[in-house]
Order: C-alpha cells, then sequence, then structure tokens
C-alpha cells in the first residue's frame, strides 16, 4: 500500500468496523473526520520502517478491498524491503511467491490450519460473500514468520476469533471492557481476545 491508497484504506477500516459497538461508540456521527483521522494514521504508519501494510485489490475494477499492517522485527529480511517513502510502489508478488519470485527462494511448509480446528461450515459465509481474502492476507506472512521461526500476535474481535484459531492462533488473555464504568448508554461486557501463533516448523 502506498501513500495514495490510504484514503481508500480508511473506507475499508470503517466498513469492517462498522457492527462493533466498542469501535463505532467513540465515531463521531459525521464521518468525514474519522476518515480523514485515519487516513493521515495510515500515511504515517507507512513512513515507519518497521510497519509492511500489504492491500488487495479487486482486479475487475481496481478497488482496494482489504488490507493488513503488520509490525515486523528488527533485522528481519525476509518481510520485504521498506519501501522507504509514501509515493513509492512495489509489487509483493515475488514476496508472496518466495523472495525472488520462485517457490525455492523461501524454504516453507504452506499454511495449514491447526490440526485441532474446525473446517468452517458452509454457513460461516454470507450466500455470495468473497472467501479467502483474509486468508490472501495472512498466510504469506505467517508464512514468513514461520521460516523465521517468530511468534505472531494480535488482538482479535469476536468477528474475527474464529478465523485466527483456524490459522493456529491460541488465546492467552481476554481483554474486558464494562461499558457500565465506560458509559451511561451501554451495559455488559465488550471482550477483546489476546492471541499468539507459535512458529510451524518448517520441514
Amino acid at each position: 500500500m502506498t501513500a495514495a491508497d490510504t484514503d481508500a484504506a480508511a473506507v475499508v477500516y470503517c466498513e469492517s468496523f462498522k457492527t462493533d459497538p466498542a469501535n463505532t461508540y467513540w465515531w463521531p456521527k459525521d464521518l468525514a473526520p474519522l476518515l480523514a483521522w485515519c487516513s493521515g494514521r495510515m500515511r504515517l504508519k507507512l513512513r515507519d520502517p518497521l510497519v509492511r501494510v500489504f492491500k488487495i485489490t479487486d482486479t475487475a475494477n481496481g478497488e482496494m478491498v482489504a488490507f493488513a499492517r503488520w509490525d515486523v522485527p528488527t533485522g528481519s529480511t525476509r518481510f520485504g524491503t521498506w519501501i522507504g517513502g509514501e509515493n513509492d510502489k512495489v509489487d509483493v508478488t515475488a514476496l508472496v511467491e518466495g523472495g525472488d519470485g520462485t517457490a525455492a527462494a523461501v524454504e516453507k511448509q504452506p499454511l495449514t490450519a491447526s490440526a485441532d480446528a474446525a473446517a468452517p461450515a458452509p454457513g460461516d459465509y454470507p450466500e455470495g460473500g468473497t472467501r479467502g481474502i483474509a486468508m490472501a492476507l495472512l498466510a504469506p506472512m505467517l508464512d514468513i514468520a514461520d521460516a523465521e521461526g517468530r511468534k505472531t500476535y494480535l488482538e482479535a474481535t469476536a468477528a474475527g476469533k474464529p478465523l485466527y484459531e483456524r490459522l493456529g492462533f491460541r488465546l492467552v488473555e481476554v481483554l474486558e471492557f464494562n461499558w457500565d464504568e465506560l458509559t451511561k448508554e451501554r451495559n455488559g461486557l465488550y471482550k477483546n481476545w489476546v492471541m499468539i501463533r507459535d512458529p510451524v516448523a518448517q520441514k
């Protein structure tokens, strides 16, 4: 992703979390300031040498449909070279395929769900919905983490937790936010799941 993509990414972000009460509670009624804030924040992240942001676009119309931001370990070389300038473009196809465009460049075991994770039931996706976008964003980077023997950390919402479990992430802590203590408009608990994925041994 480049600086030219951040406005579109802000829209994707808001669309992704518009049904998440912990996010939308703090959003302004007019989304224009929120979109501008998100876009600016993403431009700052793109300038960080330890951040990689990848996007997925619809090949039919070129529109962004998803993105993922990764904070990479200092000194790591397999996560791709930092662009180094917010307006540069880089083709990450070779990174996904194995560094120099060949499958042999990075010896890796194809990413699979953990052995004890159940396969998604047919009803897990809306009819006509696009499948595989999350996997396309996650799998290449998790393969690289496996190749380097690195753990992967994330905080999941209720919507994302089942997918991450299928990818081998395990729960290490639950962060609970008590709406009764924070607001007068909502009641009960909101949960975020702290999850870690151990690297899969390479064959």
